[in-house]
């Protein structure tokens, strides 16, 4: 792609942001399909401020028993990614912690771990090592992490 290409590319997604953005305000307020693509277009864009801020509004309410679980969880990861970017992985944990707090300890899965290392992490990012140890010893982690290379 030269570089003429490119411009006129960064041009058509930056005026897209502002479409969505003026539709989501106007028209479509909480539009589910227009907050995920906008979402993935501020990615595209390095809006990482924005991204946070749409990634807020798509976090599921509480005693919201609509949204299935597994939407829920992939919005809370996408949200908890979305602040690592930014630069505030201490804003994802809590996030973390309330979406640990419904696992099923009788029925783990290899995601459950993947979302607990993840989590133990963010708290070694933002310098909370001997939470992140103490997370990885709950009997959740034990029996969920089954990356043992993560542990050596």
């Amino acid at each position: 792609m030269s570089l003429k290409h490119g411009i006129l590319l960064k041009s058509l997604c930056l005026s897209s942001n502002k479409f969505f953005k003026s539709h989501l305000f106007t028209s479509f307020h909480n539009s589910t399909q227009i907050l995920k693509d906008l979402s993935i277009l501020q990615t595209h864009l390095r809006d990482l401020a924005g991204n946070v801020e749409t990634r807020q509004m798509q976090l599921p309410k509480d005693g919201d028993k609509k949204m299935p679980p597994a939407m829920q969880y992939e919005r809370v990861l996408g949200f908890a990614v979305a602040n690592q970017l930014a630069g505030n992985p201490e804003k994802a944990i809590p996030v973390l912690s309330k979406i640990e707090s419904s696992f099923d300890i009788d029925k783990v899965s290899a995601d459950d771990g993947e979302v607990v290392l993840y989590h133990a992490n963010l708290l070694r990012m933002s310098g909370q090592n001997e939470k992140a140890l103490q997370l990885l010893e709950t009997p959740m982690a034990v029996k969920s992490v089954y990356d043992e290379i993560f542990f050596s």
